[in-house]
């Protein structure tokens, strides 16, 4: 599944939620090689984002920051967006909509809402699509 490193940054936390869930044995193996492959990239994300504050950064109090008024912040910005926006191939397998949310396991709307970028796409809204 193609999805952008800024969406699994932004669903790190869920993941890693909704993966210590008491699911069956085989949505629990799904989600902890779904985990297993976002925390690749997730960890290239942050050696990037790490390695553009060094780069556009100033030392301050014994941290190098990179401060929203100072004049790398719009190109510090840019490049940083560019690495979140980069599309990659995330293997993992199929999740289906009701293995998460058909279950007696109680988990937040929130995570609900964040979990559905990792479902198995719905057959039946892609071929309403294609007509």
């Amino acid at each position: 599944m193609n999805l952008a490193i800024g969406l699994l940054v932004a669903r790190k936390d869920m993941l890693f939620r909704i993966i210590d869930k008491d699911f069956s044995g085989k949505t629990s193996l799904k989600l902890k090689v779904l985990v297993k492959e976002a925390s690749k990239y997730i960890d290239m994300y942050e050696e990037e984002r790490i390695k553009l504050v060094k780069k556009y950064g100033e030392e301050k109090d014994g941290q190098i920051t990179v401060e929203k008024d100072s004049v790398n912040w719009t190109i510090f910005i840019k490049e940083l967006t560019d690495v979140a926006n980069q599309q990659v191939n995330v293997n993992f397998p199929t999740i289906t909509k009701d293995e998460i949310e058909n279950t007696d396991i109680k988990i937040s709307a929130r995570d609900l809402i964040e979990m559905e970028n990792f479902y198995e796409p719905d057959s039946n809204l892609e071929a309403t699509s294609a007509n």
